[in-house]
């Protein structure tokens, strides 16, 4: 049988496009779900998202009140009543954590799908990471915050407006993610038996009158670098580091009332670390329960 000298170069030729075009291939498609799931989003990249030709595949809440958002907003954002979302959450002892048709509601409402991309942001931070926690622990799959917020957006000389848009409302199915929530009872065997890495967030002065037996103390703002964006990954994982926190751990998140630990439990994410709770009802609740241990 005759040699044929095309054989084993179109086998080469196949084998090269092969290992040049499939490994790339993969490697896009990793970036692009790792872009998608991404936790904090410079205010370039939510240009790039308000920009791109289907709009429709992000949604941007608003944390701000109702009056600087009539002001001023990114264009496309929806108006989220943070205080109305809060409520939901603290109601009955924070059993409204677990009202399904509530959240059914505050997410329909919206528009929200759980697999759908969403940026959150606003002037305050703890408000802004309050909805990515809540979102979060709804089952929500790809949910940023825009870092350094409206206000830093602004100052990028980045485009604002003052209309509102229409959209559609949706069929929004919560899936509690219940392994992201402690409760006051997981923080009271903690104390025990230090099963929980205990993180406060709150202010020095705070802590110094009354915290959790046991608490690091890490104020939420010394995670942030002096223009509000929140400092590096690496940055942030020597820090947690720094007060003995290890992968193993479950680290555990409290202030008053949930906004200021769902900043530390953001950053801990963001830092790497997979075991993360934020005890939402934090001092609100456990500082009004007569039998939970108090150090000053």
């Amino acid at each position: 049988m005759p040699f044929n000298h095309s054989r084993p170069f179109t086998a080469i030729l196949s084998a090269c496009l092969v290992m040049t075009f499939m490994p790339g291939a993969v490697r896009a498609e990793e970036a692009a779900e790792t872009e998608k799931t991404k936790l904090l989003l410079s205010a370039g990249e939510v240009k790039q998202l308000i920009d791109a030709a289907d709009q429709s595949a992000v949604i941007l809440l608003d944390i701000q009140d109702r009056d600087a958002f009539s002001k001023a907003h990114l264009p496309g954002a929806r108006w989220i009543d943070v205080a109305e979302w809060k409520a939901a959450a603290m109601a009955d002892s924070g059993d409204g954590l677990t009202n399904r048709q509530r959240w059914i509601e505050l997410g329909s409402e919206l528009g929200l799908a759980r697999d759908g991309r969403i940026v959150v942001y606003g002037g305050a931070l703890p408000n802004a990471a309050r909805v990515w926690w809540l979102l979060k622990y709804l089952g929500c799959q790809h949910v940023s915050l825009l870092n350094g917020g409206i206000d830093f957006w602004q100052k990028q000389d980045l485009p604002v407006t003052h209309k509102p848009i229409d959209f559609k409302t949706s069929k929004f199915q919560p899936t509690f993610q219940k392994h992201r929530l402690a409760r006051i009872d997981n923080v009271k065997q903690a104390v025990q038996d230090g099963s929980l890495f205990v993180f406060d967030t709150r202010s020095k002065a705070e802590f110094a009158a009354g915290r959790v037996p046991g608490a690091a103390h890490l104020e939420w703002v010394r995670l942030l670098t002096d223009d509000g964006t929140f400092k590096s990954a690496a940055e942030l994982r020597r820090m947690f580091q720094a007060l003995n926190l290890k992968p193993q751990h479950t680290a555990v998140t409290y202030c008053r009332s949930g906004g200021r630990a769902s900043v530390e439990a953001f950053a801990l994410e963001l830092a790497g670390y997979e075991n993360v709770q934020n005890y939402f009802c934090s001092w609100q609740e456990y500082s009004s329960d007569a039998e939970a241990p108090v150090e000053k």
